[in-house]
């Protein structure tokens, strides 16, 4: 998420996108649905260099990559007891 900050702060939109992509990857490899909606979104934004609308989604990107480590962590937690 670091890296995804840096190029939105740098308006490094092709970055942006390539790091939407790669997390767009790990959401539908781990079935996370909102993570991957909202990570194509991000992809897609960038694509257009709308700014502003990729500074919008950014936190939400954020809050939900949290929400699913720590949904995927309980989950492991739970196979391994």
């Amino acid at each position: 998420m670091e890296y995804l900050a840096q190029a939105i702060q740098a308006e490094d939109w092709s970055q942006v996108s390539r790091l939407s992509h790669r997390m767009k990857g790990t959401a539908a490899n781990s079935r996370a649905q909102r993570m991957l909606a909202i990570a194509t979104r991000m992809g897609d934004q960038a694509k257009i260099q709308a700014s502003g609308r990729v500074k919008e989604i950014y936190p939400q990107l954020v809050e939900i990559w949290l929400q699913t480590q720590t949904a995927m962590q309980d989950r492991l937690s739970e196979i391994s007891a």
